[in-house]
């Protein structure tokens, strides 16, 4: 089954397929080094870190939409208790990233089925239904490695089908409908080769890093005990 099947297939698979965006736990430039050795049955720190560029937001029907890039990434799939890593393609350019959210509340959106469009002019470069992912410093967003055509200017269209996850509240009769954004992209090898990139020291350690500071974008964390209702009985 190929990615849109899968992703288009409900949320039962989605939820069952979680792809490990580990742009912090575990990703890859061309630079990226091994993989940690002897791996703990745990969290723990990655090898390296990368930074990532903002592309643009746009909004369209219930949604809102960000874009962002980094260097390409190597990542696993998660299928219930098993793992298979998806590589870097020897034609992948860029790790594209995107969030989507409910812009009223600023909820992050699970189970969009999220498929990304890339067109330079009127051509079509390339085509995917991405993986929802998650990661240290990111949390939960959607990504996948694409290929590009060179240094230039291309559009990307983000489309998002009715959501299948059951809905209540305020969210009962919203999120039924797909849409579709578009959001500009100008791409050069130079720029994203400028992105940050850093090893670090502690790679296979317990723990992990910090979660980033998305100004644009919701964070998609639980909320501290003192924002949850009621009473906390206690924490894991």
């Amino acid at each position: 089954m190929d990615r849109r099947s899968f992703l288009r297939a409900g949320s039962a698979g989605a939820l069952a397929a979680v792809a490990g965006c580990l742009g912090g736990l575990e990703t890859q430039s061309t630079r990226a080094p091994p993989l940690v050795e002897d791996r703990p049955d745990a969290v723990y720190y990655p090898t390296h870190l990368e930074g990532m560029e903002m592309v643009g937001m746009a909004e369209s029907g219930d949604y809102a939409f960000g874009l962002m890039y980094s260097y390409p990434h190597r990542f696993w799939n998660i299928n219930g208790s098993s793992g298979s890593m998806t590589p870097i393609g020897s034609d992948d350019d860029v790790h594209l990233m995107s969030a989507v959210w409910d812009p009223e509340t600023g909820m992050i959106l699970p189970d969009t089925g999220l498929t990304v469009e890339i067109y330079q002019g009127e051509s079509l470069v390339s085509q995917e239904a991405i993986y929802p992912m998650l990661s240290q410093p990111m949390g939960f967003h959607y990504g996948a490695n694409f290929g590009l055509d060179g240094d230039g200017d291309y559009r990307v269209v983000l489309s998002v089908g009715a959501m299948s996850t059951r809905r209540t509240g305020g969210f009962a009769d919203r999120f039924g409908e797909p849409t579709t954004a578009e959001i500009p992209f100008t791409y050069s090898q130079s720029a994203r080769d400028e992105l940050m990139y850093r090893t670090l020291d502690n790679a296979g350690d317990p723990g992990a890093v910090e979660p980033m500071a998305m100004e644009m974008i919701p964070d998609s964390l639980a909320p501290s005990e003192d924002e949850l209702p009621g009473t906390v009985r206690g924490a894991p």
